[in-house]
């Protein structure tokens, strides 16, 4: 498990490095109960491996009912 998704991100970086290239990859949360925290599916470990962070979150608009407004904020980047 934890040693095959290491290697691939090291294959993922390796590719990005050679070829030029943006590398996408999501990560769904999860939480051990309906109450628990949110918490990365991938493990805590997976948290070091990208360079930038993006967090994706749906919010419910308060201006029209029934309407969901996207918001992406950046969580981590080598340029913040």
């Amino acid at each position: 498990g934890l040693a095959i998704m290491m290697q691939l991100a090291r294959d993922l970086k390796t590719l990005a490095r050679e070829f030029s290239l943006a590398v996408v990859v999501t990560n769904q949360v999860t939480r051990d109960s309906s109450t628990g925290p949110l918490k990365p599916a991938l493990g805590r470990s997976w948290s070091f491996v990208p360079s930038t962070r993006v967090l994706l979150e749906s919010k419910e608009g308060s201006w029209e009912k029934g309407t969901t407004q996207r918001v992406a904020s950046l969580a981590k980047s080598p340029r913040q």
